[in-house]
């Protein structure tokens, strides 16, 4: 038995053709609450959809070619009726995913020299900061052990090791 629905509306699969998406991706965005279709047959759970909802569609689509998670994808489309910016939202996702990319990259870069001459001993560079910061109690443990007790990986030999008065 066929559900009757309005002649406005689409099915899922003609909708997902529009929008460019899959039947799936459509019935995760449902759940997430990113897309909900305009109506969901009573007696059949077929899911209908109107031609007004294929831009929201698409622009899901957008921001997750971009990689951006479903939560945050939820959040710039809701961004306009919570009085919030949307292109901020989008720009401080890609902000960090470009921090991201940047870090790395450069251990990419520090592992491609590591690989290529083992025999080299190097350690990795990583800018060094420095901040203020407002007073606050700290605790420290201190601990002498022998170069023998430490972890064997890229331990470097005991004449570059620094000597101590009395060894």
């Amino acid at each position: 038995m066929r559900d009757r629905h309005d002649g406005d509306e689409l099915t899922i699969g003609r909708f997902a053709q529009l929008a460019r998406l899959s039947i799936k991706a459509l019935r995760l965005y449902d759940r997430n609450g990113l897309l909900r279709p305009a109506g969901v047959g009573p007696h059949n759970g077929y899911r209908y959809y109107r031609a007004e909802q294929v831009d929201r569609a698409r622009r899901i689509n957008q921001l997750r070619a971009v990689g951006m998670p479903l939560a945050e994808i939820a959040a710039v489309l809701d961004a306009e009726t919570a009085g919030r910016d949307p292109a901020a939202l989008i720009n401080g996702y890609w902000q960090r995913v470009d921090a991201q990319h940047t870090a790395r990259r450069r251990l990419a870069r520090y592992l491609i020299d590591l690989f290529a001459d083992p025999e080299e001993d190097r350690m990795p560079t990583q800018p060094i900061e420095t901040r203020e910061v407002p007073e606050q109690k700290v605790i420290s443990i201190t601990r002498r052990t022998h170069v023998d007790a430490l972890p064997s990986t890229r331990r470097c030999s005991r004449s570059t090791t620094r000597s101590t008065p009395g060894s």
